[in-house]
């Protein structure tokens, strides 16, 4: 048995060994659907009816559906690997993610010289001595050498 996961496809392919009538019949009780999702079902058209089986689950679940008189298809899941599905799940979320909102975007108020003191304070600094405190050794060097 293999780790891959399998899926089940539907087209509304008859055995032969019952009438048409007979088959949505079985087929309808046999799954528990009501008249309109059995027309559907039966409307010509590829569904897949199950999806994320283990092999033996999927062969077990097609024998039931050719117990009423349908053919059905097994087929493998298109990127079952979960490390794949986590991997397109990421980048789904990265392709509809959005902005950041200008309001949220704050600038790191710790790099800048807030108050009118402190900047004069600064500016004297700069001017009279080459050693600058280590309180404002953190400011930018640009902050710095415009003075």
């Amino acid at each position: 048995m293999t780790d891959t996961l399998h899926q089940v496809r539907f087209n509304a392919r008859m055995t032969g060994e019952f009438s048409f009538d007979i088959t949505k019949q079985r087929f309808g009780r046999f799954f528990r659907l009501g008249e309109p999702a059995v027309k559907k079902l039966f409307s010509g058209r590829e569904f897949v009816i199950k999806t994320g089986l283990s092999e033996d689950n999927a062969i077990k679940f097609a024998m039931k559906v050719a117990e009423t008189g349908c053919e059905c298809v097994i087929e493998s899941m298109p990127g079952a690997d979960p490390l794949e599905q986590r991997q397109r799940t990421a980048d789904r979320r990265r392709r509809y993610r959005r902005d950041p909102r200008a309001s949220s975007l704050v600038p790191d108020q710790r790099r800048e010289i807030r108050r009118q003191d402190d900047q004069d304070y600064f500016e004297i600094l700069v001017l009279k001595t080459a050693d600058i405190p280590v309180a404002f050794r953190s400011y930018p060097t640009t902050l710095q050498k415009r003075f």
